[in-house]
């Protein structure tokens, strides 16, 4: 009897610690879509908001602005967003936003730190 309550106890933890790894995913997820939507609006001075401090310093809003528009004289212009995905790589949690452009699909990395901030973005083929 006491080994099936140790056992059902570790499930219950187990499950409980999905959840919740599932939802800050899908938080990151939610997040990493939102910041596709706003550089897609152009809106670069609320995409820049969520960088962290060396995002900030590389990229501020009028460099992600000619980053934006010189990805699409190359890919042509954004259509929409196509579904994420998300990866742990080291102590970042990366979520990929496939996007599709006019003449190619990519995925938009989006890199966040432990803080949410984000750390990182490219643009990348898409797997």
């Amino acid at each position: 009897m006491r080994t099936v309550i140790i056992i059902l106890f570790a499930f219950i933890i187990s499950v409980l610690t999905c959840a919740c790894g599932h939802q800050s995913h899908g938080e990151l997820e939610q997040a990493a879509r939102d910041f596709v939507d706003l550089i897609v609006e152009e809106k670069f001075d609320d995409a820049v908001k969520s960088f962290d401090s060396t995002m900030e310093a590389l990229f501020p809003a009028g460099k992600l602005g000619q980053v934006w528009e010189k990805l699409q004289q190359q890919v042509g212009t954004f259509e929409k967003q196509l579904g994420t995905r998300t990866e742990k790589i080291d102590k970042y949690d990366v979520v990929f936003v496939t996007c599709k452009f006019a003449y190619a699909t990519l995925d938009a990395k989006v890199v966040f730190n432990s803080e949410k901030q984000i750390a990182g973005l490219f643009f990348i083929p898409s797997k």
